[in-house]
């Protein structure tokens, strides 16, 4: 970029040249990086002198102008060559650019700023500020290096811990039994601590004693030595430096004086052979454990000794029998020996033992009625909230109701995968241990939600970011744990009592889960009197069966969801009318067979290649002799005037056909019948609104047209056409599906005006000698216009409209197939023709819903 530009040969006639028109870089604005990320400076000349400067974020450098100019356009070093050594290849410039400032010289006195500029008052007071909090920021460093963090155990954090040790020292301790923790000065003394303390509790210091903690290598943390004598002088400094250094805070346990501790406890050690041991009383029936104090032991003496001493912390009776228990690590809970010593034993000072009343043993599934029972489930405990499965992402509840106490199919959670699990108002929460076995899991939420049988709930793992993944597996080894995520995800949230939190989604079955392995879920688009009427159905069939079982399912779902929705309209006597449904399958939103019953379930492709669509047929309309008004006649299969008619497959498509999208189906279209006529029909089937249809472009083509170029336009549309890129070349990664090439233009269109209609349609005689001779020989005009469609068609020029308003589709397609295409010669009944008509328009209903239910199937499968 040049340093200066000059304006003048761009100015209109009658500019004002009176003042030169030229103008020089002031600024370059520079990004270093490339399209991902990096970083943005500026360079800048701030006054007329040739000085530049690098502004970049707080620092200001002067740099050279020929750096300016040299340094910052981008393209690529120059290669280098040294004597003797290979020329190094080219390198790409990450320093770009991206904008130029340039002030006009005859303005410049009016822009630049002359001498120094006076720093506006918003800045000072900014810079100030920033000064401050510095200062601040520091000070408050300062201060934190000067304190430190003591933590201390007293007895009643100990007598409400529930859990393994004395308590915990992290986010895991229980919110209603918050530990005592202050931030204090370094060079406090323990004996200035140890009265902050007491002034806290309401404690004399000749009543209590501070004992040091220390980790074990079992990876427990308990009591070490006691701090009196010369230990009351120390620092807290000292005492973290010498007992603690590895843990951020100072931790401490409070001894309080009982009945049986020395009277001079405060100021002495216990003696050679005594030992501090702490004691927990287990209630099973309450399931629950209490922290009734400590108490010494004699090295020497049988564990047995302090039995009646138990009695008395406990309030049991004199002859109850106990039962001893020590806490070995947390994964060890050991029964004692009561005959042994406490040296026999390797107790020690700050070891805990706990003790229940003794039981017959009975193993009995779920109870904690031991010791051991109660550790094992405290250390796998959880809290689990149970939601139910949230509604479809694409709102439609036909057939698969999510009420309370309704039922879903199987393949409705999976397309429902990606819903917000916020959107669930009814949550039950269970502490549990992560042990417990799944039908245990299912009994208990049975119960609270009112569900009869416990086999028809489904559980699936949520993630952390809430999205519901695949369902839980039942064996007989599958436990609560199964149900949580994997230890790869980020660690969970803890609550109030120090429980990790979880969610489980669930949802109730329409079968017994044992049941499911030998069913599969197919998810079936049902199509009711227009286009509009779309909901998605998901049924249960054998994974080995024809494809009869799919139809009377899909059937028996669709007859109750329109029975329910009728008397949810208030007429509670509704009764449906018979109808029946017509089964086709689906692949790239084009039709891909006519199911008639017979196929197995196997042989249609599976859910991962297409879906499998159900149209609303009236069955009264196929059987009544009587003529059908314009409403009905859309689905009969005979029309008294045209006589017997022939399926065509309708799909939509955007600009090419390549590009499909929406359900397609299957209409009848008539031997005879005006395009009018037949729009008239199909706007009826379509269901949409006038806008939509104003808009929407229509071509008829055979069934082998792979694109425009082998199509009739019938109705030109506003979105426009694709017509001279082939479909089966644009690449774009949409579901095309798989086509014949056609045969070449000229042949397949070229009209035959003496072609025998009466063989495609059997029942032309009885319309009338008119009909039949209107239908055999097309009027000269016709046969002309037709072909000289066809043969622009030929000339590959793209698709070419028609004249609407003489021309019927069935004479279109006539023109494109043979006769045999369109007649089954061994029954003489018309067959699906190998033809269809395309619809060019937006897709604005299904491009998401599709896109989510496509997913939810493949994490089904």
């Amino acid at each position: 970029f040049p340093p200066t530009i000059d304006l003048e040969e761009f100015l209109s006639d009658d500019a004002d040249r009176s003042q030169s028109w030229k103008y020089t870089l002031h600024g370059v604005l520079v990004h270093s990086g490339d399209v991902h990320g990096g970083h943005y400076f500026g360079l800048l000349r701030p006054t007329t002198e040739n000085k530049w400067y690098r502004f970049d974020d707080d620092r200001v450098v002067p740099i050279h102008p020929e750096e300016v100019f040299e340094e910052y356009y981008g393209g690529e070093f120059p290669q280098t060559h040294n004597s003797g050594m290979r020329m190094r290849q080219n390198s790409k410039r990450f320093t770009n650019a991206y904008m130029l400032v340039y002030i006009r010289e005859a303005l410049s006195d009016r822009v630049m700023c002359k001498g120094d500029a006076p720093v506006p008052e918003h800045l000072i007071k900014r810079i100030q500020q920033d000064k401050d909090d510095e200062e601040r920021r520091i000070r408050e460093r300062q201060e934190l290096a000067n304190m430190t963090r003591v933590t201390v155990i007293g007895r009643e954090q100990f007598a409400k811990h529930q859990g393994f040790d004395l308590c915990q020292f992290n986010q895991r301790q229980a919110k209603d039994n918050q530990l005592y923790s202050e931030l204090v000065p370094r060079n406090m003394t323990l004996g200035d601590f140890k009265k902050l303390y007491g002034d806290r509790y309401g404690l004399k210091t000749d009543d209590f004693r501070l004992w040091t903690m220390v980790a074990r290598v079992n990876k427990t943390i308990r009591c070490d030595v006691p701090l009196v004598g010369e230990s009351i002088d120390m620092t807290l400094a000292q005492l973290k430096e010498n007992r603690g250094p590895k843990w951020p805070d100072v931790r401490l346990f409070c001894e309080e004086r009982s009945a049986g501790s020395p009277e001079r406890f405060h100021l002495e050690k216990p003696k050679q052979g005594t030992n501090l041991v702490h004691i927990k009383y287990y209630m099973p029936e309450e399931e629950r454990m209490v922290g009734l104090g400590n108490l010494y032991a004699q090295s020497d003496q049988p564990v047995a000794s302090i039995i009646p001493a138990l009695r008395k912390m406990a309030g049991l009776p004199d002859d109850a029998s106990l039962t001893l228990y020590e806490e070995v690590k947390p994964s060890l809970v050991e029964e004692m020996e009561t005959a042994l010593t406490f040296q026999r034993a390797e107790i020690q000072s700050g070891d805990i033992i706990c003790f229940q009343q003794s039981r017959p043993e009975v193993n009995t599934e779920g109870e904690l009625n031991t010791v051991t029972k109660f550790f094992d489930d405290m250390e796998n405990r959880v809290s689990i909230e149970f939601v139910e499965r949230p509604a479809r992402n694409d709102g439609d509840s036909f057939g698969n109701t999510n009420q309370k106490g309704s039922r879903t199919s199987v393949g409705a959670a999976a397309a429902g995968a990606d819903s917000d699990s916020s959107n669930n108002d009814k949550a039950y929460t269970m502490v549990a241990s992560t042990k417990m076995p799944y039908d245990q899991v299912a009994q208990r939420l049975a119960e609270e939600i009112g569900e009869r049988d416990p086999m028809r709930l489904r559980f699936y793992t949520v993630g952390p970011n809430g999205q519901m993944r695949q369902p839980v597996r039942r064996m007989t080894s599958t436990t609560l744990g199964d149900m949580l995520p994997t230890v790869n995800y980020a660690p969970p949230p803890i609550n109030a009592d120090g429980l990790k939190e979880y969610l489980v989604m669930y949802e109730r079955m329409e079968v017994n889960i044992m049941q499911i392995e030998k069913l599969r879920s197919i998810r079936v688009t049902y199509i009711g009197k227009n286009m509009k009427d779309e909901h998605a159905v998901e049924v249960l069939v054998p994974k080995i069966g024809t494809a009869h079982t799919l139809m009377e399912a899909t059937y028996a779902k669709v007859e109750n969801a329109l029975r329910s929705k009728a008397q949810g309209g208030g007429d509670a006597a509704a009764a449906i009318k018979p109808f029946a449904l017509r089964f086709y399958a689906v692949n790239g939103h084009r039709v891909k067979r006519v199911i008639d019953g017979s196929e197995n379930i196997d042989d249609l492709g599976g859910l991962r290649l297409g879906e499998v669509v159900a149209e609303y047929v009236n069955s009264e309309e196929q059987t009544e002799s009587e003529p059908k008004d314009d409403e009905t006649r859309m689905d009969t299969d005979e029309d008294p005037v045209q006589g017997m008619g022939v399926d065509v497959e309708v799909f939509h498509f955007y600009r090419d056909l390549g590009h499909t999208h929406g359900v397609p189906f299957l209409f009848r279209i008539y031997a005879g019948e005006a395009w009018a006529d037949t729009w008239a029909r199909l706007e009826r089937r379509l269901g949409l609104g006038e806008k939509e249809l104003k808009s929407m472009g229509v071509v008829v083509g055979s069934h082998g047209a792979a694109d425009l170029q082998a199509c009739q336009v019938v109705q030109e549309g506003s979105v426009g056409m694709d017509n001279t890129k082939p479909a089966n070349s644009l690449g774009t990664g949409q579901n095309t599906p798989s086509v014949t090439p056609p045969p070449p233009a000229a042949a397949t269109i070229k009209p035959e005006p003496e072609t025998d209609l009466s063989a495609v349609d059997p029942t032309a005689t009885a319309n009338g000698d008119d009909a039949q001779q209107k239908q055999q020989q097309p009027s000269e005009a016709d046969s002309n216009k037709a072909q000289n469609g066809s043969e622009s068609a030929s000339s590959g020029n793209g698709a070419v409209p028609i004249d609407a308003s003489s021309v019927c589709v069935w004479d279109i397609i006539q023109r494109m197939v043979s006769e045999q295409e369109v007649m089954d010669d061994s029954s003489g009944t018309p067959r699906t023709t190998p033809g269809f008509i395309g619809l060019n328009h937006i897709d604005r209903s299904s491009r998401h819903r599709g896109v989510h239910q496509e997913r939810a199937i493949r994490i089904l499968n």
